[in-house]
């Protein structure tokens, strides 16, 4: 690893203040989000092309002059549709479709009934295409699709095993191996489980804790 600084790229970078999340889309483009709620976009080749935020309810746009989003951008996927996924601390979720149309999914949004996490810090899809959500303070969420839209599935709630301390709700991360064991890093420990599952509510939770 090399955590040294290079202060020679992009000068536009610096306008993304305090990045905290990056993805790369299907096209070799970059979106950068950041702590003020800044989202910038670089094409394939690194150059800056602008920052993508609301033009009018329900629609994004890109522009040149600096707009927001939300406050702290910290996660980014992009799914098998194309359509541009956001995590953000505070306000919930913004799906971004290809065509500029988005939709917010958050505590006081309308539809928001099957979505409670306010800061979402991790998006992650396992081996098998399924898309899990990391909250901080609301657990594990796994979004399934119902006639073309989302369907949140609180698996913390809702799957028996899943741990019951109040720390194994607070997530940041997730990831899985090879084998198909899907892994969360909570402030309980690192919670493990296996992808070979039926229905969300027959997951064999695990937990591993530094004693």
């Amino acid at each position: 690893l090399n955590f040294g600084y290079d202060d020679s790229g992009n000068s536009h970078l610096r306008e993304v203040k305090e990045p905290r999340s990056f993805t790369v889309l299907a096209d070799g483009s970059v979106l950068a989000g950041s702590v003020n709620g800044t989202l910038g976009y670089y094409d394939s080749k690194g150059n800056f092309k602008g920052y993508i935020y609301p033009a009018s309810p329900g629609r994004m746009q890109l522009s040149s002059t600096p707009g927001m989003i939300a406050p702290r951008i910290y996660a980014l996927y992009q799914n098998r549709d194309g359509n541009v996924w956001l995590g953000t601390k505070g306000s919930g979720i913004f799906i971004i479709r290809k065509d500029g149309t988005y939709t917010h999914y958050g505590p006081c949004e309308q539809g928001s009934r099957y979505f409670r996490g306010a800061n979402v810090y991790d998006f992650h899809a396992d081996a098998r295409g399924r898309l899990w959500i990391a909250t901080y303070g609301q657990g594990l969420y796994l979004a399934d699709k119902v006639s073309g839209e989302p369907v949140f599935r609180d698996i913390s709630r809702t799957a028996p095993a899943y741990p019951k301390d109040s720390s194994s709700l607070y997530l940041r991360r997730i990831t899985h191996s090879d084998d198909g064991t899907v892994v969360l890093s909570s402030n309980g420990g690192i919670i493990y489980f296996s992808d070979s599952f039926t229905r969300p509510s027959d997951i064999d939770f695990h937990v591993s804790r530094h004693v």
